[in-house]
């Protein structure tokens, strides 16, 4: 497979209505950013990484990272970007404007996804880089046999859910999305 060069955006937002400052609240003593983090720098395909964030805190979470690896960046998210009505493709757009390096492609990972791994994300990447999709999502199958975006994958050149996309899937119990504090409860007994 050609090599191509990709770039993580992590989005770590300060306010949240029904869990506020669930980005950095902790599981095993590492904060969910952590966790996107580290699995970005565990990848075999993501060169860059963007925490684009409005949080004053995660500044030194970032800079515990750049001992090992200089290829990592906080961007100040400006302050258009800070309700809660702002879309994750509207940041991803001011993260893209502010670092044109001409990347094969984007790789979008939550911090409320922490059970996602890099083997995750690789294998969204491959999928992405093999076929030429316009953007590969991560989905759960539900109880229904249906499928639904599970937030813990997204992989794309422009934008987040073009009107083509492949669906990666992933197992119900990678798949935990956290936004209220029993996901988070969940999340920390799965990851005991």
């Amino acid at each position: 497979m050609l090599y191509k060069s990709i770039l993580a955006i992590i989005p770590a937002r300060k306010g949240s209505k029904r869990l506020p400052n669930k980005n950095i609240m902790k599981i095993n003593n590492k904060t969910l950013v952590e966790y996107a983090i580290e699995s970005a720098l565990d990848s075999k395909y993501i060169d860059d990484i963007v925490v684009s964030t409005d949080y004053n805190e995660i500044k030194p979470i970032i800079n515990k990272y750049r001992d090992s690896c200089c290829r990592i960046f906080y961007h100040r998210r400006p302050k258009h970007l800070r309700d809660n009505d702002i879309s994750t493709q509207d940041v991803v757009d001011d993260v893209i404007h502010h670092y044109k390096n001409n990347y094969a492609g984007y790789v979008v990972l939550q911090p409320t996804s922490p059970l996602r791994t890099s083997n995750d994300i690789d294998k969204g990447i491959e999928i992405y880089l093999s076929n030429n999709y316009n953007s590969v999502i991560s989905v759960v199958e539900t109880s229904l046999g249906k499928y639904k975006n599970n937030g813990a994958v997204f992989v794309f050149k422009d934008k987040m859910f073009p009107n083509e996309k492949y669906l990666y899937t992933m197992s119900n119990d990678k798949s935990v999305d956290i936004d209220t504090q029993e996901d988070f409860n969940i999340a920390k007994e799965l990851m005991r």
